[in-house]
């Protein structure tokens, strides 16, 4: 109790804030600043909710969420009681000259409170008080010694209202429809008696009842909080990743076009290397043909020069003793051959007219910016079992985004690690047809018969924990199993053979089955799976011989006359015994009723077999037989329920395994620390029936069974139980869809526990718990022990 007196000590700021209203920043109080709660949960003073309702609805000035207000009615809105004791209390400790009078004008400072009238009564008024009839026998408490009292001090116990009823407290509470209220003893017999139709209940067990499931609820919320605020966390860590992913990339896309644009200079270089020489080489050429021209034009230069001078300036004699030179140069000349031709020509050309457009669509298709949109809680696997000693499809990978939209992104990082029967792990090939299938396709080559565990990678991330199955078998045997198919679906058709020989045929070229159109692959080879939900548990249908487990045989076992076992009512399916045993009527409850073959629990009246022996508060009964063995036992209800009435919060049905000391102590056994319970009641939050697991007091699941919980609705589903004594664990199954819906670790199997079962709600619903146990459990679920 020294706690809640303490409230305040850690952060006063804070707490002081949360007790003024938002608005006007006034303390509450229990006159025009009534602390109203809004839906939202968040609370505003009276007067400031008024000034801001319109058209019948009302903002919420701390969320911004919208309301209604049925006809502007503040006041029905529920009034925060509790903050109006947390106010008083936190003027009287923080010894605030704030504290008014109650019964008569606020300006007057109290000194003293009626704990009865919840009032602090100035000093007139406490005279007042003390000499009047009706509470001259109130207890009236100094304020300042209120300032060492705790929170308890601060609560008023409400009184009816009802006029004539005055002083009368609440005891029951009337869950009628329309009524919904605390009601005093008196109410009980006149205005809401039991004998009208009205569901009256002790006030203390409806507030222990509620108070447990807003408790659950508030550890769902804070749940679901904590995952927000991780959700949160990761969504920043990934925000601040991007920037610097970003970053990186961005430094990335300059060093690869600074890369690139090194190598057009490097490429522009080499060409005008290439230029230059190719140049120099025809230069070279046209300029020795040149200097050859420039030597022949000289030489006939010099000769025409000279020959005209002869011509023009020499008399007979001279010209003729010139005459026989002049005939044999010029003659030489005139025979002489002059290359007039260039040898080159000036042709050298850059062929870059369509470089600029084949260039672009090059660079067009440099490198890439790649993301992904996956999200991997969606991916979807598909697998299928395959030959042994060949390479195979395995499974076929699909990837799915956050709106459960199939993508088709290449370039995704997935990696496939496979488990065989002997424990060695290998790799699998990963082949990506996003292209062609929309899909990346898983190759395997199986070298061990049997199941096969495959972990499945998405950018490094495990998609289903523990994993996905597939199996290695022999061909022939898919090939009978194809055959088996066809002929169930076909009704036996003459091409069977030839179907099964294209099978092998595409088999064999590393295709699967399923790519047949004309029939289908093998009941049970290929299994599509889901991330978001646990992977499909496995069924076996053929139960093995137990001769080696060394099973401890019951008592009724055992025919002492003959001195040898009875024939076995139990059936065994691998190490999993299924035990033979009945609702012990015995046990039952009165207001519950066992079945005459002791195999169907009801929520009916009925007669019990023995009173002495009867369950005096547990409403239900118990099973003939104990878990107390190292072993696991498996065993089924059937359970059906019909809603006859509108629930409300109301408990439906209860299964459990507990210790026989903690059975019978109350109505339930899931506030126990040696019971573990699965049980369905009405969720106010979903407002369905939903499957709930507790142990000690504490929620730990919650699953939806219906979509709504109207009168009408109907439920039949069968529920598998997994008692596994020697790993303390214990597997609650959905045996219908075949998937597991919760398991208890850890449970305490030091001493026997019994199976427990309860069923509740007479009035509003009608309950059968029907027991599959011993020979009539057809299979069970192959649930690894370390899952």
């Amino acid at each position: 109790m020294e706690g809640k007196g303490k409230l305040f000590d850690a952060d006063d700021a804070l707490q002081e804030q949360n007790l003024k209203c938002p608005v006007c920043k006034n303390y509450y109080d229990t006159r025009a600043r009534n602390p109203h709660i809004l839906h939202c949960l968040h609370s505003t003073c009276n007067a400031c909710l008024k000034s801001r309702v319109r058209a019948e609805m009302v903002q919420c000035p701390v969320c911004s969420e919208v309301h209604e207000v049925p006809n502007n009615e503040i006041e029905l809105l529920p009034v925060d009681h509790a903050r109006q004791h947390l106010v008083k209390f936190y003027k009287v400790r923080n010894r605030s000259q704030e504290i008014g009078c109650d019964s008569c004008d606020p300006r007057n400072r109290a000194t003293h409170r009626c704990k009865e009238c919840d009032e602090f009564l100035c000093g007139v008024c406490t005279e007042a008080h003390k000499r009047t009839k009706v509470t001259k026998g109130h207890n009236v408490v100094n304020v300042d010694a209120l300032r060492r009292s705790n929170l308890d001090e601060f609560h008023h116990k409400r009184t009816c209202p009802v006029p004539e009823h005055d002083d009368q407290h609440f005891s029951f509470y009337c869950y009628s429809k329309g009524c919904d209220t605390p009601i005093c003893s008196l109410c009980a017999v006149t205005e809401h008696n039991k004998a009208d139709g009205h569901d009256i209940r002790n006030i203390n067990d409806v507030y222990v009842e509620n108070k447990r499931l807003v408790e659950g609820l508030l550890i769902d919320v804070k749940h679901k909080r904590g995952l927000a605020e991780e959700a949160i966390q990761s969504i920043e860590d990934e925000i601040q990743n991007l920037y610097i992913k970003e970053s990186a990339t961005d430094e990335e896309i300059d060093q690869a076009f600074l890369a690139c644009q090194k190598q057009l200079e490097k490429r522009k270089n080499e060409l005008k290397e290439k230029l230059a020489a190719t140049s120099k080489a025809k230069k070279k050429g046209m300029e020795s043909q040149l200097d050859k021209l420039i030597s022949e034009k000289n030489s006939l230069d010099h000769a025409a020069r000279f020959s005209n001078n002869v011509l023009g300036y020499s008399d007979t004699t001279e010209f003729l003793q010139m005459k026989d030179a002049l005939f044999a140069r010029l003659g030489e000349l005139k025979e002489m051959e002059v290359d007039i031709r260039p040898h080159n020509k000036a042709d050298i050309k850059f062929h870059g007219h369509k470089m600029v457009d084949a260039f672009q669509k090059f660079s067009n298709k440099m490198g890439e910016v790649w993301s992904t949109t996956a999200f991997i809680p969606n991916t979807k696997i598909q697998t299928y079992d395959i030959g042994l000693g060949r390479e195979e499809t395995a499974m076929m990978i699909t990837l799915h985004d956050y709106e459960r939209r199939p993508l088709a992104e290449p370039g995704v990082d997935i990696r496939v690690e496979v488990l065989n029967p002997n424990g060695k792990k290998s790799r699998a090939q990963v082949i990506d047809l996003t292209d062609s299938e929309g899909a990346y396709k898983v190759i395997y080559q199986g070298t061990k018969l049997g199941d096969h565990r495959a972990s499945v990678f998405v950018m490094g991330l495990p998609v289903i924990d523990p994993g996905v199955q597939f199996k290695v078998r022999r061909q022939t045997d898919l090939e009978t199993d194809v055959l088996r198919d066809y002929e169930l679906e076909s009704g036996g058709h003459q091409q069977i053979k030839a179907k099964i020989d294209s099978a092998s045929s595409v088999v064999a070229s590393g295709r699967q089955l399923e790519s047949l159109t004309t029939f289908t692959t093998p009941k049970g080879t290929r299994n599509d799976i889901h991330s978001g939900f646990p992977s499909s548990t496995k069924f076996n249908s053929t139960p093995s011989h137990d001769d080696k487990l060394g099973l401890q045989l019951h008592d009724d076992d055992y025919d002492t006359e003959r001195n040898k076992p009875r024939a076995r009512s139990y059936r065994v399916f691998g190490d999993i015994v299924c035990p033979d045993f009945m609702y012990d009527a015995s046990t039952c409850h009165p207001q519950n009723m066992v079945t005459s073959d002791s195999r169907t629990l009801k929520n009916v009246r009925g007669r019990t077999a023995n009173i002495g022996t009867a369950l005096k508060n547990y409403r239900g009964t118990i099973g003939t037989r104990p878990f107390s063995k190292a072993g696991r036992f498996y065993f089924e209800v059937v359970v059906y329920f019909f809603i006859k009435r509108q629930l409300r919060n109301d408990l439906i049905f209860e299964v459990a395994i507990a210790r026989k000391s903690e059975i019978d102590k109350n109505y339930t056994v899931d506030g126990s620390p040696y019971a573990w319970t699965v049980c369905a009641r009405r969720c106010p939050l979903c407002r369905t029936v939903c499957l709930m697991t507790f142990h000690n007091g504490v929620r730990l699941y919650h699953l939806p069974l219906t979509e709504n919980s109207p009168p009408g609705t109907t439920l039949r589903t069968t529920i598998g139980f997994l008692v596994d004594m020697k790993q303390k664990q214990w597997f609650i199954v959905d045996a219908k869809n075949r998937r597991l819906f919760y398991r208890f670790k850890n449970i305490d199997t030091s001493k026997p526990l019994w199976p427990v079962f309860g069923a509740y709600s007479t009035e509003y619903v009608s309950v059968s718990l029907a027991l599959k146990t011993g020979k009539d459990v057809q299979a069970v679920p192959d649930i690894p022990s370390d899952v």
